[in-house]
């Protein structure tokens, strides 16, 4: 028996279908590309911080006051900025570089638990100028790049003069607190607080 052959006609009526097909699977795929019926997703681009106007991104080299009391120092995250107070009030204000995506500075409240003035990073062998370490993880405040966004692996850089003035002024356990939101301390009291006694 012999094998017969599509006749030419037969041959140009399937490559005609082939082609039909293919415009077909490629304009359903153009459209695919184009609408998508399924579940919605918005997502929100972060967009990146500008630098600091001028006018904010000066900042005091020296505290012009004497401190008073014990210091806290208020990093806002989304602001990049540090706010330093005392008993009396606010002391200085100076911008900041935190964390950068996916190296983000954690939140919460810490206190400087160990200080260095000429410190190198054992994660990053980077120099850290007056280093106030507030995790034994590796986060700190210390002397840096500050260029008006987030750009560090975690920690808090501040400009040189402001990181070593800060450190000359602190002691161990003063709280650092790393919110998102700017914010700033206000008096409470409560009848089951502690109230301090005075010394005459």
């Amino acid at each position: 028996m012999r094998a017969s052959l599509p006749s030419t006609r037969s041959f140009g009526v399937i490559a005609a279908a082939t082609v039909g097909l293919t415009a077909l699977t490629l304009s359903s795929s153009a459209q695919a590309q184009l609408w998508f019926e399924g579940p919605t997703r918005t997502y929100k681009r972060e967009a990146r911080k500008p630098e600091a106007p001028r006018s904010e991104a000066k900042t005091s080299d020296k505290i012009e006051r004497d401190v008073q009391g014990p210091m806290v120092a208020v990093v806002s995250l989304n602001d990049q900025r540090v706010t330093i107070y005392d008993a009396a009030g606010r002391l200085m204000r100076s911008p900041v570089s935190s964390g950068s995506t996916g190296n983000e500075t954690p939140v919460g409240l810490y206190s400087v638990i160990q200080k260095e003035r000429d410190h190198v990073s054992n994660l990053y062998d980077a120099d850290m100028p007056f280093m106030q370490r507030i995790t034994w993880s590796g986060i700190a405040l210390h002397a840096g790049v500050v260029p008006g966004y987030p750009a560090s692996h975690g920690c808090v850089r501040l400009p040189y003069k402001v990181a070593e003035n800060l450190f000359d002024l602190t002691q161990r356990g003063m709280r650092v607190v790393l919110v998102r939101q700017d914010m700033s301390p206000v008096d409470f009291s409560h009848p089951a607080l502690f109230k301090p006694t005075a010394v005459a």
